[in-house]
């Protein structure tokens, strides 16, 4: 086994309407992007995703999302999707770029 540490700080909001705190977590981190990443539009039947757009586009926060996210992917999949180092742009390995 390989010796390494990881810290990995989180907050976890539970309770009815914890969703409705997104915003003011979100400024009180002072986030300037957010990368929105998920698989299938669960998220979306939820009413989970407008609350997360309505929160970034008030807060003037940058936002990019990848909702295509492959459940236990292969390895070939796993090597065609890289996220650039600009927040909002997807580059497939052949060179392409799409915007988010």
């Amino acid at each position: 086994m390989i010796d390494f540490e990881y810290y990995n700080p989180a907050k976890i909001v539970f309770g009815e309407h914890s969703e409705q705190k997104l915003k003011s977590l979100l400024a009180g981190y002072g986030v300037k992007s957010l990368q929105l990443v998920y698989s299938g539009d669960f998220i979306k039947t939820l009413g989970i995703y407008d609350v997360i757009k309505d929160a970034v586009a008030e807060l003037g926060i940058r936002f990019s999302e990848n909702g295509n996210v492959v459940p236990n992917p292969s390895i070939d999949t796993a090597k065609a999707w890289q996220l650039s180092p600009s927040l909002g742009q997807s580059i497939w390995r052949d060179g392409c770029t799409r915007n988010a």
